[in-house]
């Protein structure tokens, strides 16, 4: 674990190589995150959460590519609240959610999730597609309901 840990002016860091078969759906080389401290015994305690989510993310897209080949096959309908394709990458690879999931700390993750849920509620009564947004709530809602369910 520790050659993930790098060090870079007086801070560690964390990084892991994305592997050559989806290094196209992540759209970069190595996933990277500062772990905010010059410490290294804090960093050696820190880094394997970081890495263990990424490799998750990495295993999902291999899970994902495979479900995409099926889908494919059998010519299955976009879903615009669960699934936007304007929220993948390739329309193959990595949704846009796992991306801004994988850059992000948890507590900052449970932030973002909480102001989607606010922003779509908000919304809903001026865009002209309410139910939409709220669906769109809802699935940020769950979303975060199962983040937390994990912890």
């Amino acid at each position: 674990m520790t050659n993930n840990i790098i060090k870079q002016n007086e801070t560690y860091h964390v990084e892991l190589q994305i592997p050559l078969d989806v290094k196209k759906y992540f759209g970069k080389i190595k996933f990277r995150k500062t772990l905010k401290t010059k410490n290294y015994d804090i960093a050696k305690q820190v880094a394997p959460s970081y890495v263990k989510k990424w490799k998750g993310l990495i295993e999902d897209m291999r899970d994902k590519n495979a479900l995409n080949k099926i889908k494919e096959n059998t010519n299955s309908k976009s879903d615009i609240v669960n699934h936007p394709p304007h929220y993948k990458l390739n329309d193959k690879g990595i949704e846009c959610i796992e991306a801004i999931e994988a850059a992000l700390t948890p507590e900052e993750y449970r932030g973002y999730l909480r102001g989607q849920v606010m922003k779509y509620t908000w919304r809903c009564n001026y865009k002209g597609k309410r139910l939409e947004d709220l669906e769109k709530a809802e699935w940020y809602l769950k979303r975060y309901i199962e983040l937390l369910k994990k912890e």
